[in-house]
């Protein structure tokens, strides 16, 4: 939130208004003045907060190349998980097919031990007539 405060500071004295917010500034308390000073300065001194127009060529390059390796960094990791996505998608696929021919297997087998014991009682029936 201060960040943020500073940033609004800082565009309020560097804007082409600033004259108006430097009078509403100077009406302030002076304990009041002395911080936002304070503030101000972080804010157009600092180029961790923000760029200054001499500094944004060289710092704006350098800014960009980083955010290009961050940017890639991510792509490659967003691919990589879409991959695997994908394989598990297939891999879920095959051991869904895997577990209905097991079933059909299964069933397969108690069927041919039930014909076997039909073929055991025919004989049977026919052994007897």
């Amino acid at each position: 939130m201060q960040l943020v405060l500073q940033l609004l500071l800082g565009c309020a004295v560097q804007c082409p208004n600033k004259q108006v917010f430097i009078e509403r500034i100077k009406e302030l308390p002076i304990d009041a003045q002395h911080a936002l000073v304070d503030c101000i300065k972080q804010v157009t001194e600092s180029q961790e907060i923000v760029l200054t127009p001499d500094a944004a060529d060289v710092v704006s390059t350098e800014q960009l190349l980083k955010h290009l390796r961050r940017l890639l960094k991510v792509r490659d990791q967003l691919l990589l998980i879409n991959e695997l996505k994908t394989e598990a998608r297939v891999g879920k696929a095959y051991r869904d097919e895997a577990d209905a021919l097991r079933e059909r297997a299964e069933r397969a087998d108690r069927l041919e031990a039930e014909v076997l014991r039909y073929r055991e009682k025919l004989s049977d029936l026919e052994y007897y007539r």
